[in-house]
């Protein structure tokens, strides 16, 4: 294997690996190759541009991707008990996954929901594929990898065609690359900054170098996007991950960082309560986030039709003949979801789906920050990842969107917290084999002779 790209055993890679000048995985190059694909292409909704069919169309990210999906999965059925495991691992993950495909027994449009769940199926077989195959760093190392990649496309892309790349109505002068949106490439680049930040501290020398280059790339696309939601969202990033690894400490910095803490959020709570208006007017928005606290209020009404079950997998907002319509009636624009991943949860399987949801995060949240505390392989990418999936579908929708690359990594971030966490457990709870009970048996006649020679 070539010095630039060499592989390990799962084993020796879920103990962590130190900083090192080459990219040292645990699974083979067709695996980290096809994550880094997926990655890449689950970056958003091209312009119309780069659609089959135009503006309606579908993005040839998405026509490439869902074929990527099959392979993955079918990558799976030689150890298809193996992958169920892992997923059974983690019944609330389990009881997550199953409620897209529930959801088409009560769906108002069972064949789109059924649709719909086909590719969610085949995200989760890629997702136990991922987990099963792979460590936590080389997910990290293919996410920085996969988005570094799509920041030169979209930079270039931006300078080569700027009356494309840089959106001429609307927010003038934003950078949106190859997207329709700049808010769809300010995602992505929050993500790459993320990645590629702590990338950067997992190797040495030339891809060290590379690394923090991404880094720069994709906040300075942040930057250009103008995407104040995507600023924010990087910014709690920072403040998150800045906490946790305090965590990682003990003792009376422990105690200090805990009071900070709740010194922090009694501060932002204070902050908000008396300068919400001014702070809004500073970032270029409204106290209706751009008008989407009218859409929740709208949506909401909807909800109360179904509220315990919701309208289905992808139901809802399904043109003007779908329930979706009485929002875009209210609203007076035709959004394609609500502009929060929680909210469209409910409205797609109710308030006990969002409830699932929503007890997973947290869930999942407290497994990172505990992965954070006792692992050393990529201990703060889980909690970083997390924090910003939560931020970004507060005002944004990623959940439940198997080609969404939130919604891609959120699967795999959860199996492996589960898979390494319940394999850490077992490792510090195993009893002694024959092995070493003869090692320790012999260790103690030593003992005994030596005493009994003196």
């Amino acid at each position: 294997m070539s010095n630039s790209l060499s592989t390990s055993s799962p084993r020796i890679a879920a103990e962590g690996n130190p900083a090192s000048d080459t990219l040292v995985t645990s699974g083979n190059r067709l695996e980290l190759l096809s994550l880094a694909a997926i990655i890449a292409l689950s970056g958003g909704l091209l312009n119309e541009h780069l659609r089959i069919g135009g503006e309606s169309g579908r993005g040839l990210n998405q026509i490439i991707l869902l074929p990527l999906f099959a392979v993955c999965a079918m990558m799976t059925l030689h150890r298809a008990s193996r992958s169920v495991r892992i997923v059974l691992r983690s019944p609330l993950t389990a009881l997550l996954f199953a409620v897209p495909v529930a959801s088409i027994f009560w769906s108002i449009d069972p064949l789109h929901s059924a649709s719909r769940s086909l590719a969610f199926i085949l995200a989760v077989a890629t997702a136990a594929l991922i987990a099963d195959r792979l460590s936590v760093r080389d997910l990290l190392l293919m996410t920085a990898l996969g988005v570094g990649i799509m920041a030169m496309l979209n930079f270039l892309y931006s300078l080569a065609l700027p009356g494309i790349g840089i959106m001429q109505e609307g927010h003038v002068g934003a950078w949106r690359g190859l997207y329709s949106q700049k808010n769809g490439l300010a995602r992505l680049m929050v993500l790459g900054t993320i990645a590629c930040s702590m990338a950067a501290f997992e190797l040495r020398g030339r891809y060290r170098l590379l690394s923090g280059a991404g880094a720069l790339l994709c906040l300075a696309l942040v930057v250009l996007s103008t995407s104040k939601t995507a600023l924010v969202a990087l910014f709690a990033v920072a403040a998150a991950v800045g906490f946790v690894h305090l965590l990682r400490a003990r003792g009376m910095l422990l105690i200090l960082t805990a009071l900070l803490a709740v010194s922090a959020v009694a501060a932002a709570f204070l902050m908000v309560a008396l300068f919400a208006e001014d702070g809004a007017a500073m970032l270029g928005r409204d106290l209706s986030l751009s008008g989407r606290t009218i859409v929740w209020s709208a949506s909401v009404v909807e909800l109360a039709a179904r509220p315990i079950f919701g309208f289905g997998y992808g139901a809802f907002w399904t043109g003007w003949d779908g329930p979706g319509a009485m929002v875009w009636a209210q609203v007076g624009w035709d959004p394609g979801d609500s502009h929060n991943g929680f909210l469209d949860a409910a409205l797609d399987f109710g308030v006990a789906g969002s409830a699932i949801l929503v007890v997973h995060v947290t869930v999942m949240t407290l497994a990172a920050i505990r992965w954070a505390r006792s692992s050393s392989e990529s201990p703060l990418w889980p909690i970083a990842f997390l924090v910003f999936f939560v931020i970004y579908n507060l005002t944004e929708s990623s959940t439940f969107r198997p080609t969404n690359v939130l919604w891609v990594l959120y699967p795999m971030v959860s199996l492996q917290l589960a898979s390494g966490l319940a394999s850490a457990s077992r490792r510090t709870s195993k009893p002694l084999d024959s092995s070493e009970h003869a090692i320790r048996r012999g260790i103690g006649k030593s003992e005994n002779s030596a005493k009994s020679i003196t």
